[in-house]
């Protein structure tokens, strides 16, 4: 129970420094109880502190409880104040979104499972609609970021320690054979990952709950680094290195020890579009290219290759494969929202594929229509919001962060993970903010009432489609099925 106390305390600390602008609430005291818990659950649901240190207490349900006091209160909240940060056309196509996720069940005769939808996907909403309820101002959203970023390095700290001490290590590291690319059921004779010699086996970081598996945990971490960069203070040196830099080091030495190739990218997609402002598409590209080498050096991903021939890689190609039949055979609706796995032996590991195979065109559309919808807004915030405003700063590391996630998901399968909706969340309320704070007052803001995304969806989607085929054709011709 200390725990709830002490997470309690922390969110309480960062909440009361908050600094409400006028232009975002209505009331000279606006109610800050619904965005202590709203803090309160973020840190819960990736932390896991019960899971984690007190598995004994888990009868006592706390987290649902917690999650019902928040739902209440952030109810309360939006009613009493009138704020709720995101436009119609976002609540609208969530909604739809839902609708076609339910009827992907319906589609295929699975009334049961159509009902049970809401509930499977509920962590997801949950995130859209609390972000949106109490997130009212911009220096909320910063002490939301700060919040995620910080429960990120915890765990990585966490983790580190258990790497070289064996401390929790059957929690946060999983052993996996390396020939194989699955988890190893071998007796394990040393419980110390940073001293493994046997080359046939490898150690990888991971966390509980959302963050179970090594990839989602890396992910994490990819969408973690620009909000911390966020945090920096100019002219606080000392500063800066103990609150933002040192942090950073962490979360990328954490990532290294995930052997996370699509996180590897991940990285590199922030480096690339973070740095090449700065130097020019050309110096940062050699700059990519050298990295890329180093990491190779450095073994970075633990002797898991990128190369389609390689049996965890062309394993996915083959499941993509697998994903254009589903469409194929179900074009409208796809073959129901977690039923992959009913139609090929593996999961798609490809956020695209898997969103297709089960929703089909109609719910792929939708889909993708959120994410153009979320980039497009944070695009408006950075190209025509007020220069040096904290909006556009945020937009700015948001943007990074989407890219990140997206970058990690065509490897793995989160089209449905809460993170990504949370994600998404902070973009459509740093939109929100900007279009309440800047709308009225400044003759240079552009952005419409209505986000132009149905167009630049549909391209995508079938751009997606068809690149992914060629992927398939390609690997296919020249290397065969990997299984």
């Amino acid at each position: 129970m200390w725990l709830l106390f002490f997470f309690g305390y922390r969110c309480r600390s960062w909440s009361t420094r908050l600094r409400l602008d006028a232009e975002h609430v209505r009331r000279p005291n606006p109610p800050i109880m619904s965005f202590r818990l709203y803090l309160l659950f973020l840190a819960f649901n990736f932390l896991r502190p019960i899971e984690m240190f007190a598995p004994d207490l888990a009868f006592l349900r706390i987290m649902v409880i917690l999650s019902a006091l928040t739902l209440v209160f952030s109810y309360r909240e939006a009613k009493t104040t009138g704020l709720f940060s995101a436009e119609p056309q976002h609540t609208r196509l969530a909604k739809w979104f839902v609708a076609l996720l339910i009827m992907s069940r319906l589609s295929v005769g699975w009334v049961s499972g159509a009902m049970a939808v809401p509930g499977e996907i509920s962590v997801s909403i949950f995130f859209l609609y609390t972000t949106f309820a109490n997130v009212t101002s911009i220096e909320r959203l910063k002490a939301t970021c700060k919040t995620f970023a910080y429960c990120l390095v915890a765990l990585s700290i966490l983790g580190i320690y258990s790497w070289y001490t064996g401390f929790m290590v059957e929690q946060l590291v999983l052993r996996q054979n390396v020939l194989f690319d699955d988890v190893s059921t071998d007796p394990i004779e040393n419980l110390i990952p940073a001293q493994e010699t046997n080359p046939k086996f490898l150690w990888r970081l991971h966390s509980l709950g959302l963050l179970a598996d090594p990839n989602d945990f890396s992910q994490a971490l990819v969408v973690a680094l620009p909000m911390l960069f966020g945090l920096r203070v100019p002219g606080q040196r000392i500063g800066n290195l103990v609150k933002v830099y040192l942090p950073i080091a962490i979360c990328m030495y954490a990532i290294n020890l995930t052997h996370s190739r699509g996180a590897l990218l991940g990285v590199a997609s922030l480096m690339f579009f973070g740095v090449r402002a700065y130097l020019g598409t050309t110096r940062t590209t050699v700059m990519m290219v050298l990295g890329a080498l180093a990491a190779t050096a450095l073994n970075v991903t633990g002797g898991r290759a990128y190369t389609a021939n390689e049996e965890s890689a062309g394993g996915r190609i083959d499941a993509w494969s697998e994903g254009l039949r589903m469409l194929a055979g179900h074009p409208l609706f796809g073959v129901g929202l977690g039923r992959f796995t009913e139609y090929h032996i593996y999961t798609a590991h490809n956020s695209f594929v898997l969103c297709f195979a089960e929703s089909g065109f109609i719910g792929y559309f939708v889909w993708l229509g959120l994410i153009v919808l979320s980039y497009k807004g944070l695009a408006y915030v950075i190209d025509q919001g007020a220069p040096g405003s904290l909006e556009r700063q945020w937009a700015t590391l948001l943007r990074s962060s989407l890219i990140g996630f997206l970058t990690c998901a065509f490897f793995l399968s989160k089209a449905f993970d809460p993170l990504l909706y949370l994600v998404l969340a902070f973009a459509i309320v740093t939109y929100s903010l900007s279009r309440k704070t800047q709308g009225g007052g400044s003759p240079t803001w552009a952005a419409p009432t209505e986000i132009l995304w149905r167009k630049t969806a549909f391209q995508l989607e079938i751009f997606s489609v068809v690149a992914i085929y060629m992927i398939v054709v390609l690997k296919t011709a020249t290397l065969g099925k990997s299984i």
